[in-house]
């Protein structure tokens, strides 16, 4: 084997193993619903979701965000919010309306796998009144593949704040 095919074949094996992330897993488009549970009373609030797609390397900008702040009109978060417009996907959740869906079909993903995004970041705006607890109102989600069981997993949005209902499923060893 020439010199040129070993190192052709060796970055086609690097670039696999970048592309193919850690483990055996990968990127994936989730089927992902986002709604209020069900049995939710009707309400008349209406909840602002960004799903947000994060790279390793702007992960630490948005660690810790302040929802609040993040959906204000202006200021840090509103300047955070303009950066990753591009990268997020906004839903308007109203209890008692079902849940939206973000298919696995929606283009979103596409920027998402372009843009090197290794995690979702789940923002809701807080109802007035309420306290913009970043760990009530943002949830992390990682979208690789045999990560969540069927790769879909359901965010549920109410006046407890955000939560996921299914948790990844345990690392194999």
């Amino acid at each position: 084997m020439s010199l040129m095919m070993k190192v052709t074949a060796a970055a086609s094996i690097l670039f696999a193993a970048v592309l193919g992330g850690c483990g055996g897993k990968s990127f994936k488009a989730l089927d992902m619903s986002v709604g209020p549970p069900a049995g939710t009373a009707t309400s008349s609030t209406t909840y602002k979701v960004d799903i947000v797609g994060v790279s390793d390397a702007d992960a630490k900008e948005i660690e810790g965000v302040n929802p609040a702040e993040w959906f204000a009109s202006s200021g840090p978060g509103a300047q955070k919010r303009a950066k990753f417009r591009s990268a997020t996907r906004s839903l308007e959740i109203r209890a008692g309306t079902g849940v939206q869906a973000v298919k696995p079909s929606d283009p979103i993903w596409s920027t998402w796998r372009a843009s090197h995004v290794t995690k979702l970041k789940v923002i809701v705006d807080p109802p007035p009144g309420t306290m913009p607890d970043p760990s009530t109102w943002t949830r992390d989600v990682t979208p690789m593949s045999q990560t969540y069981e069927n790769d879909e997993i359901k965010v549920w949005v109410d006046t407890g704040g955000v939560r996921l209902d299914r948790s990844p499923l345990p690392e194999k060893s």
